[in-house]
């Protein structure tokens, strides 16, 4: 096992510090990912029509603009390893692609059991700015092109017009479903929620079910 150690990045009008990181790969467009470093329990909130599509294979990609409430800063793919929280908010038809079966539901309400299912790994993360190169993507997704367009045109929260976050993702099947109840600290219109510790061996019997990552051309 590598020794930890620390590094700083310089990016535009910010730094990031990543401490205890065992091997770095930079994607182009100043995305960094970091490996070998265990991180707490994180959620990353999508809806569960998407998470659906990324269980069975059909999306390998996700994208993101970020919320109102993801902060100062805005959004941006933080964590290497996250669990998927599936969220019905916002899941109308018109938001995926028209093969795509949606059921429309309220949003959790605390009590409600929420059941995880899946585990992300992110291989790389970059931010697009062409959008030449977002409509590329299409077949890795099932997010409508509308929806696409208007994160990518969308401004605020410390995020500019006229790019998108991708992060390229492999996703495991957890053998037994992780189920608690949702509580209000899961809510807001933010991607990242921090969960509590999960059951005991859970990473013993993952099972890959996406695709084996491509490479960034």
């Amino acid at each position: 096992m590598s020794t930890p150690w620390m590094i700083f990045v310089k990016m535009p009008a910010k730094f990031i510090f990543l401490a205890r990181c065992s091997r770095i790969l930079l994607a182009d467009n100043l995305r960094i990912y970091y490996h070998g470093h265990v991180e707490k329990s994180v959620g990353f909130k999508e809806w569960q029509v998407v998470c659906d599509a990324l269980a069975s294979g059909r999306q390998t990609v996700i994208m993101r603009k970020g919320g109102i409430h993801e902060g100062r800063e805005g959004f941006s793919f933080a964590h290497e390893n996250f669990f998927l929280f599936p969220t019905r908010f916002h899941a109308t038809g018109e938001q995926v692609k028209s093969v795509e079966s949606v059921t429309v539901s309220p949003e959790w309400q605390t009590g409600e059991n929420v059941a995880i299912t899946h585990y992300c790994e992110a291989a790389w993360a970059r931010t697009l700015t062409d959008w030449d190169e977002v409509l590329a993507w299409a077949p890795h997704h099932i997010y409508s092109d509308q929806t696409v367009r208007d994160r990518f045109d969308w401004e605020g929260k410390g995020m500019s017009s006229g790019s998108i976050h991708i992060a390229k993702v492999r996703v495991s099947r957890l053998h037994t479903p992780w189920i608690f109840p949702y509580e209000a600290r899961y809510g807001g219109c933010r991607s990242w929620v921090s969960l509590d510790e999960p059951p005991t061996n859970w990473r013993e019997l993952l099972a890959i079910c996406s695709p084996t990552v491509i490479s960034l051309t």
